[in-house]
């Protein structure tokens, strides 16, 4: 009888365990929110450009100086809707293949003999970096439209010193609208 007891009190705090790990698992929720426009801005860099040269840095002058010369760009939006209730706000967010020494940076994807221990950084109009799939800061699209300027820069990565070769990369570019 001793022992039907025994077994009887455990099972019956096993199973009282396990109610209690499966209601606490009850409350947890998530909920995803977002918004269906008529329309969003027209984005457009540097009036359709799709490729921008950023010259050529001397090896000597990346050693020197974490990073080469800015070479400026600009996305401009505009169309954007004004009506009552449109969303106001936006922000830019650059992504692309991440650098192995600074996953803030994007990676030189040059096939053919690349430079290397370089990557390629953007910054914005302040000279804050936009890291890698990290979102920017504000743009006001309350008028329509706006003009968000940028520059580009061969940045020196990693502990050895640059090599000479040609820098390339692919970065993808979102617009997030609230």
């Amino acid at each position: 009888m001793k022992t039907n007891v025994k077994t009887l009190a455990k099972i019956l705090a096993l199973s009282a365990g396990c109610s209690l790990v499966a209601m606490s698992h009850a409350d947890n929720t998530i909920k995803f929110t977002g918004t269906v426009a008529d329309t969003t801005c027209t984005a457009t860099i540097d009036n359709g450009v799709t490729a921008i040269e950023m010259g050529t840095v001397s090896v000597a002058d990346l050693k020197a100086n974490t990073y080469s010369a800015a070479k400026s760009f600009s996305f401009t939006l505009t169309g954007c809707p004004t009506d009552a209730g449109a969303l106001t706000k936006a922000k830019i967010t650059f992504g692309g293949e991440a650098d192995s020494y600074n996953s803030d940076y994007f990676k030189n994807q040059a096939s053919v003999s690349p430079a290397t221990n370089v990557a390629v950084a953007i910054f914005d109009n302040a000279g804050n970096l936009q890291k890698n799939n990290t979102e920017g800061s504000d743009v006001d699209i309350s008028t329509g439209e706006a003009t968000v300027p940028f520059t580009v820069k061969m940045a020196k990565s990693g502990a050895a010193d640059p090599t000479k070769g040609p820098v390339s990369t692919t970065v993808t570019y979102n617009v997030t609208y609230y």
